[in-house]
């Protein structure tokens, strides 16, 4: 189950949530970290996509509507 949100927000997802999901093809992870806080994690989710914060207008397009995109950020 996804965690309720207000109206004017996207679905949030638990990290619970997402290992679940993790390795379904239906999911894509997108990992927009900036610069420094991606370069310098020790930490990366397994399949995970990265894609530049700051280029959206140039990605949101190649992801396909009919999967569920959870988006990663710190």
């Amino acid at each position: 189950m996804i965690a309720t949100c207000k109206a004017d927000e996207p679905p949030r997802m638990t990290k619970e949530e997402l290992k679940v999901r993790l390795g379904d093809p239906e999911v894509v992870v997108v990992d927009v970290r900036a610069g420094g806080s991606w370069t310098d994690s020790a930490t990366k989710i397994k399949g995970a996509v990265r894609e530049d914060p700051k280029a959206v207008q140039s990605w949101f397009q190649k992801y396909p509507k009919d999967k569920t995109l959870v988006f990663y950020c710190s």
